[in-house]
């Protein structure tokens, strides 16, 4: 068993730089140049390390599909493990270090109204921006009231119910039925991961079977597979797929809450990921864009202001994806494997904007904890 707290996190702010327009045309910057006074910020953060569901799908508890009893992360579903909590309040402070955020500027931070974990992730990286700027020789103060705000992050769910009944209902099973045929086709077309720990769909499922058993509802090689009958009726992935997805989820962020119950190697753990990342990939087309629609309008609005200081939004993979798909931004976070063409969105990663008010130039760059070098510098 690993220790509780995760001490210390590297953040990493990777110099992938892109002029702000439809097709990014990426180039390096010089970090050390930047003059605090004369740019605008705005940083779109991912939640936090997190604890799982008590059920694989919305349907099955996670009893019915593994033999094991799985370890208890000490704190509700879906809320920040006690190092999740502990690795954002790190990634605050290096907001201030490395991202140049300044609290004799203006700042604004959001969260996602409906997700305890971005609330617990925005509150925990104020106390981290407050800690550093306090080490930097500034008073200890508050900076700003988080914002609570359910629209931003999820803009296109929202318009459904302004609309009379009967159109609402048949504007719902248009999209169910779009949204099916969107991943169906990118389900078909989107290569799969090979990695050195599974080289393809089976033995990717054995290496979850090996992680969690076999529950009451039997085998997951009795699921279906890679194929258009394994979207569901909502959209998303069912089957074997899924269940490798669940398996990720919970030997990953177990680990990365300080317990390696799966006696998981890095190297593997780093390898399968490269399968959840593929699974976001397909679920998050068309319409998680459209939900991103929201926070993309108030980041350019926000960029176009002209006044020094910056904003923070904490959501989710789906708000990072959703603005990549949108702006056509790619990155890499080494050592976070990802297929080809698809972005990493760690826990607690941060995309960056930044505009230079005297030359209007806008660049973007992604930072992020490396929870798997910080884990060995802990544990070594």
């Amino acid at each position: 068993m690993w220790p509780r707290r995760l001490m210390p996190v590297l953040v990493l702010f990777l110099d992938y730089t892109a002029m702000l327009c439809p097709r990014a045309l990426s180039r390096r910057v010089d970090a050390r140049d930047v003059d605090v006074a004369t740019k605008r910020r705005i940083i779109v953060v991912r939640h936090c390390v997190r604890s799982t569901s008590e059920h694989w799908t919305h349907k099955y508890h996670r009893r019915e599909w593994t033999s094991k009893s799985l370890p208890d992360f000490g704190v509700p579903s879906h809320w920040c493990t006690v190092n999740g909590d502990e690795i954002a309040r790190k990634v605050g402070e290096e907001l201030v270090n490395k991202a140049h955020v300044d609290l004799d500027l203006p700042l604004r931070i959001t969260a996602d109204a409906t997700s305890r974990r971005d609330w617990s992730t925005a509150n925990q990286l104020v106390q981290g921006i407050i800690k550093a700027s306090v080490k930097a020789g500034k008073p200890e103060q508050w900076p700003v009231a988080v914002e609570s705000d359910g629209v931003l992050f999820t803009a296109s769910r929202r318009k459904i119910w302004n609309w009379p009944l009967l159109c609402a209902f048949s504007n719902r099973t248009k999209d169910r039925q779009a949204r099916r045929d969107s991943t169906t086709a990118r389900l078909l077309s989107l290569p799969q991961p090979s990695t050195a720990t599974a080289v393809d769909y089976n033995a990717t499922l054995s290496w979850a079977v090996g992680k969690l058993g076999i529950g009451s509802r039997g085998s997951p090689f009795n699921l279906k597979r890679i194929e258009p009958a394994s979207v569901n009726k909502e959209g998303f992935i069912g089957g074997g797929v899924d269940y490798i997805r669940y398996a990720i989820s919970q030997a990953t962020y177990l680990y990365w809450s300080g317990n390696n119950f799966f006696n998981s190697t890095e190297q593997e753990l780093r390898d399968i990921m490269q399968w959840y990342y593929w699974n976001l990939a397909v679920v998050h087309g068309p319409e998680n864009m459209m939900n991103n629609i929201a926070m993309l309008d108030d980041i350019l609005a926000d960029l176009d202001s002209n006044q020094p200081g910056a904003t923070v939004h904490v959501g989710h993979d789906g708000t990072q994806g959703g603005l990549s798909d949108l702006l056509s931004l790619m990155w890499a976070a080494p050592p976070f494997e990802t297929p080809m063409n698809v972005v990493a969105t760690p826990p607690t990663g941060s995309l960056l904007f930044e505009k230079d008010l005297a030359t209007g130039e806008v660049t973007v760059k992604f930072g992020y904890p490396d929870l798997w070098t910080s884990w060995l510098a802990n544990n070594s």
